[in-house]
């Protein structure tokens, strides 16, 4: 039986693939769960998630909390982001009806290799109607799909080069795969283009983390992390100010940084704020006896 995808049922999945969805993704993954009936255990790993992704994002996401602190998963609480703030879409904006089944289209499968561990298949099919391209991926290790959408530009594309913009941008981010992605079998795709369109999403990457790191090596946030041998680093998406840097807990995981707007942040340790509060919980952990 195929699992409709939930990012937050799955704590082995979570802890990476969270961070590989775009907040325009994440969104969509949110804004897919309102209206849907009933709460069992499994939703509430996937509240626990919810409220994790939120908190690592920095955003503001009051406008969904009820009166005992939980999230208002009503239909009508579909959201958008807005500087770092979640608001709640227009009523007359709202889709009403259910979501429409798509005519996918399978078109790359892929291996997924990490210090010679193998994480499993990937299939991925598509959809493309005028103005958006439909993605759906199904991943054979945990027995999961989700569907995510992204908006296409006026140009009259073919198929395959909107495929291959997408497969570019996807290897640009560094948590949408685990290690080394290995070409299987395509039904558009050589093996020869897979490889090709990896090595330019790894550029593009190296561009946006140049990018980062000239506009934010100064930062106080980057700076201090730095000093104190936090290793901080760009994430590589879109978005040039959202950095992280490893916990000053100690801990295998890591804070995240938003250098645009000074504040950090860390799910697991339930602690954010600016670069004082960093100064003192580091401060505090590391104390000479």
């Amino acid at each position: 039986m195929t699992l409709k995808y939930n990012p937050f049922k799955y704590s082995k999945l979570s802890k990476k693939r969270l961070l590989s969805l775009t907040d325009e993704q994440f969104i969509y993954c949110f804004n897919s769960e309102c209206g849907k009936p009933g709460c069992t255990h499994s939703g509430e790993i996937y509240l626990k998630g919810l409220r994790y992704e939120f908190n690592n994002r920095n955003w503001n996401y009051s406008v969904i909390k009820n009166e005992s602190g939980g999230f208002n998963l009503a239909k009508r609480n579909e959201v958008y982001l807005n500087e770092n703030k979640l608001r709640l879409k227009k009523i007359e904006n709202m889709r009403t009806e259910t979501y429409p089944k798509r005519a996918y289209r399978h078109f790359l499968k892929y291996d997924q290799y990490c210090n010679l561990y193998n994480y499993g298949f990937i299939d991925l099919f598509f959809d493309i109607n005028e103005s958006t391209l439909f993605i759906k991926e199904a991943d054979h290790s945990y027995n999961t799909e989700r569907e995510l959408e992204f908006p296409l530009d006026n140009e009259d594309k073919s198929f395959d080069v909107v495929l291959e913009n997408y497969l570019i941008n996807f290897f640009s981010y560094r948590y949408n795969f685990f290690g080394i992605p290995k070409y299987e079998n395509s039904e558009i795709f050589s093996k020869e283009a897979f490889d090709i369109m990896y090595e330019k999403g790894l550029a593009l990457r190296l561009v946006r983390e140049k990018s980062a790191i000239d506009l934010y090596s100064e930062n106080e946030l980057i700076k201090y992390c730095k000093s104190k041998a936090l290793h901080p680093r760009p994430v590589g998406g879109s978005n040039p100010g959202n950095w992280e840097a490893e916990c000053p807990s100690g801990r295998n995981h890591h804070i995240m940084i938003s250098a645009k707007f000074n504040e950090w942040g860390c799910g697991y340790c339930r602690k954010k704020g600016d670069i004082i509060l960093l100064k003192e919980w580091y401060e505090s952990k590391h104390k000479i006896e």
